[in-house]
C-alpha cells in the first residue's frame, strides 16, 4: 500500500506520486525496504537518542515521543537532524545536464529552462536531493527519475521507478516518446485513464481507473497463453518461426502456452458490415460535402457512397452476431489471460508503398483458412485491448515481423504484462530496420 499527501497538489497528482512510490517499492522488495528502514532508524538513534538512568517508564516515554518526532519528520519530507551539523546545501541542484535553482524556482536543461508550476519545482527540488538517482527527461512537461542500479536501468528500460507526470502533460506526446516498452505505455495509460464526464459510453471511474503497478504485480504470476499460430492461410514459413520462437521465450519464462483456434461462425461478414455502417455515419460529413473526393486513395474517393448502402436490417443482425461472439470470446478468456498470434499475416510494410501496392501487398496475405477470422477482426468486435510487438525481421527485405498479445475486455493489464515479459527476454523492440 502507498499514500501520497499534498496541501497544494491535485488529486491526480498525488494519485500519480502514489503510484510511483509504489512502483518503487515493487521494486526495492520487501527486504530492500526493510533494510532502508532499518539504515534510517540506526541513523537516527544514533545521532538523537537520549538516555535517562534510574527510571525505565520516563526513559520508555522519552524515546516513544523521540520516534513520533521522525514520524512526523518524515512525513513532512525532512529527516530530524537532531545534534548534527547544519548540511550545506548547493545554490544550484544538479543531476547531469538538468539543473534547478530552488531560490529562484528555475530548472532548465542545458541552457533551455523548463516551464513548470511551482508545485512540481518541488516535487522536482525533493526527487533531486536524493542521492543515487538518474532521470530521464521525455519532453518538456514530464521527467522520470529513478534510483540509479544496475537492475532497474536493465528493467525500466531507464524509465520508472520514482515518476510523476507534471500537470500539463501531453499524453500523445509521452506515449510518442516511450512507444518502445511495454511498461512505460504502462505509464501513459495510467496518464490518460479514468471517466470521461463528456462521454456517455464512458464506464465509472472504478472501472475506468488504470493502475500502472499492477503490470509489475501480474509479472509476478504465470500466464496462460492460448496462440494462434496460424490465423492467416498465406503467413510466411520465416513469420509462423519469429511466433514460434518467442512463444518459446514465453514458457521458458514461466507461460503456459497452448495452440487454439478462435470461435468459428461469420465474424468476418459481421464485421464487413458493421465497420461499413458506422464508417459511413462517422464520416458522412466529407461524403455530403464532396471532399471525400480529396483523399489520395481512388477507392476511399468512392468507398463512402457505397458503405452508405448498407441496410439498417443487415446492420442490426450484424449485432445480434456479434453478441453471440462476445460471449463465445468470454468463455475462451476462462481459459486463457492472453491470445498471442502473428501481428498480421505479413511483415510491416515498406516506408514508401503506394496505396494500391498496399492493397495489393496486404491481400496477398490476409486471407484465411475457410471458417476462420483473424484476431483483428474479432478484437475490434469484441472491444478487446491488444498490442504488437517487434519479434524479428525478414531475411530478404528486413522488414519487422509483429507478434501481438490480446486480452479479454478491460484486461489491459495481462496484455501489457505479456508484452513486457517477451521484452525482459529479447531486445527486439530496441532494434531498427535498415532504412534506404
Amino acid at each position: 500500500m502507498a499514500y501520497a499527501w499534498s496541501g497544494v497538489r491535485s488529486r491526480s497528482a498525488l494519485r500519480d506520486q502514489a503510484e510511483g512510490a509504489l512502483t518503487a517499492a515493487t521494486m526495492t522488495g520487501w527486504d530492500g525496504l526493510l533494510a532502508e528502514q532499518r539504515e534510517y532508524l540506526d541513523a537516527f538513534w544514533d545521532a538523537a537518542d537520549v538516555e535517562l538512568e534510574g527510571d525505565g517508564e520516563v526513559q520508555q516515554a522519552v524515546r516513544f515521543a523521540l520516534f513520533h518526532l521522525v514520524q512526523a519528520g518524515a512525513r513532512a519530507g525532512r529527516r530530524a537532524r537532531t545534534r548534527r551539523a547544519p548540511v550545506e546545501r548547493p545554490t544550484v541542484l544538479e543531476v547531469d545536464d538538468l539543473r534547478l535553482d530552488p531560490a529562484a524556482h528555475r530548472p532548465w536543461r542545458g541552457g533551455d529552462g523548463l516551464h513548470l508550476p511551482a508545485k512540481d519545482v518541488a516535487l522536482l527540488e525533493t526527487l533531486l536531493r536524493q542521492e543515487n538517482h538518474f532521470y530521464k527527461i521525455i519532453d518538456e512537461h514530464t521527467i522520470l527519475i529513478a534510483a540509479d542500479t544496475p537492475q532497474n536501468r536493465k528493467s525500466y528500460e531507464d524509465l520508472v521507478i520514482k515518476t510523476f507526470f507534471l500537470s500539463n502533460a501531453d499524453v500523445t506526446e509521452v506515449a510518442n516518446a516511450l512507444r518502445a516498452s511495454a511498461l512505460a505505455l504502462a505509464l501513459v495509460m495510467a496518464a490518460g485513464s479514468g471517466h470521461d464526464p463528456n462521454d456517455p459510453t464512458s464506464l465509472p471511474q472504478a472501472q475506468a481507473r488504470f493502475v500502472a503497478s499492477s503490470v509489475d504485480a501480474r509479472l509476478r504470476k504465470p500466464l496462460s497463453i492460448g496462440w494462434l499460430s496460424q490465423p492467416w492461410r498465406s503467413s510466411t514459413p520465416e513469420i509462423a518461426a519469429a511466433i514460434s520462437k518467442a512463444m518459446d521465450v514465453m514458457r521458458k519464462n514461466g507461460a503456459t502456452v497452448e495452440e487454439i483456434d478462435l470461435p468459428s461462425g461469420p465474424w468476418e461478414q459481421t464485421g464487413t458490415v458493421t465497420v461499413e455502417a458506422e464508417a459511413s455515419t462517422s464520416f458522412e460529413n466529407l461524403i455530403r460535402s464532396g471532399k471525400v473526393a480529396e483523399l489520395a486513395d481512388p477507392n476511399d474517393r468512392i468507398g463512402g457512397y457505397v458503405r452508405e448502402e448498407v441496410r439498417a436490417s443487415d446492420y442490426l443482425r450484424a449485432q445480434r452476431v456479434r453478441r453471440i461472439l462476445e460471449r463465445k470470446m468470454r468463455d475462451l478468456y476462462r481459459r486463457f489471460d492472453v491470445i498471442a498470434a502473428p501481428g498480421t499475416g505479413g511483415t510491416a510494410p515498406p516506408l514508401h508503398s503506394q496505396p494500391e501496392e498496399e492493397r495489393r501487398r496486404r491481400r496477398s496475405f490476409t486471407e484465411r483458412p475457410p471458417g476462420r477470422s483473424s484476431p483483428t477482426t474479432v478484437g475490434n468486435l469484441c472491444g478487446l485491448p491488444a498490442i504488437a510487438v517487434p519479434c524479428g525481421f525478414s531475411s530478404k527485405e528486413g522488414l519487422p515481423i509483429g507478434l501481438q498479445f490480446m486480452g479479454p475486455a478491460l484486461g489491459e493489464t495481462a496484455v501489457l504484462a505479456a508484452a513486457a515479459l517477451y521484452q525482459q527476454h529479447t531486445n527486439w523492440h530496441k532494434r531498427r530496420p535498415p532504412i534506404s
